[in-house]
Formats: C-alpha cells, structure tokens, sequence
C-alpha cells in the first residue's frame, strides 16, 4: 500500500500571522536589511519572513491614519 503524499500550497506553506516576538529596532532591521541586500536584489523582492520584521518595527503602520489603527505620522518624522 502506498503511503499519499501531501503537497502544501503556497498558502500553508506561508505564515502571515507569525508568532509575535516582541518589537523591533530600526537599527536592528537595517542591519539586516543590509546584510541581505544581496539576496533580496537575486529575488527580485522583500521575502515574507523580512516584511514581518518591518511589521514588528512599526514600518507599515507608520503613515497609516489613526481611524486605521495606524500611527499617522507625516513623513518627515516618519523617515
């Protein structure tokens, strides 16, 4: 008897909603950003496990508005 196998889709594969680790430095994210500059260059894009570290530093929520749950900063205090 065979034992199946099973095949995950990119969606099982692929944690949006890791667990929660706490807050992230900008230093510490741009540290990493240019260590993995390389990588990211070879991809042609930003790699799941790197978007949620710039979730976890605050990057996303940052000019999004108040009524969104956002921090709504402008951008020059953002950047």
């Amino acid at each position: 008897m065979q034992e199946a196998t099973q095949t995950a889709s990119i969606v099982d594969s692929q944690n949006d909603y890791p667990e929660y680790a706490g807050p992230l430095s900008l230093d510490t994210l741009i540290d990493e950003v240019e260590r993995r500059r390389d990588e990211f260059d070879a991809i042609s894009h930003v790699p799941r496990d790197m978007v949620g570290k710039m979730k976890r530093a605050g990057i996303f929520r940052a000019s999004t508005p108040k009524r969104f749950g956002g921090d709504a900063l402008p951008p020059p205090r953002f950047l």
